[in-house]
């Protein structure tokens, strides 16, 4: 089943993107991110920035425009059954070129999961200009979904090099 990709959630002083893969099927039918009740990243934003992300869409996108955090997906678009990334087939990447040149305060990405860093890597980074792969820093983060075990501990350790690049508005 084709499956597309969320609007970004961004501001124009957004200094960080957060990047998945492409949203699971909860947060498509929500039309939000990481709606998944045991998806952990507003779990983890809320220990980051010691503040409660709130519960609604509203006060979520709030809440990321105030600690410039920019939220979106490597894909645009692909064919996958159910959720799982691994499932994912014949991905089509969103254009990040434009995104990255109207977004100048963006100089950080976290790619949430190994799928996202791989196809960040093969689709995105190679059609980047050298100007934007300057000045970009790119973070490889464990994945914040319910199919990653690790500790909750080990990947807050590993999302707090967010807040070396934290800016509150």
């Amino acid at each position: 089943m084709l499956k597309y990709a969320l609007p970004a959630i961004v501001h124009q002083t957004s200094n960080s993107l957060i990047l998945g893969t492409l949203p699971g099927d909860q947060s498509l039918a929500a039309q939000f991110y990481y709606m998944h009740p045991r998806n952990q990243f507003w779990r983890i934003m809320q220990a980051l920035f010691a503040a409660e992300p709130g519960t609604t869409s509203a006060e979520r996108t709030d809440f990321l425009a105030r600690h410039g955090i920019a939220l979106w997906d490597v894909l645009h678009a692909a064919e996958r059954d159910g959720s799982l990334d691994t499932a994912i087939t014949q991905p089509i990447p969103n254009d990040f070129a434009t995104f990255l040149s109207n977004y100048p305060t963006i100089r950080t990405i976290g790619l949430n999961g190994i799928k996202a860093q791989q196809l960040f890597e093969r689709l995105v980074w190679p059609t980047l200009s050298a100007e934007l792969q300057s000045r970009l820093t790119v973070h490889a983060l464990p994945s914040t979904s319910p199919a990653n075990t690790q500790a909750f501990a080990a990947k807050l350790q590993a999302w707090a090099v967010i807040l070396q690049h934290k800016q509150q508005v």
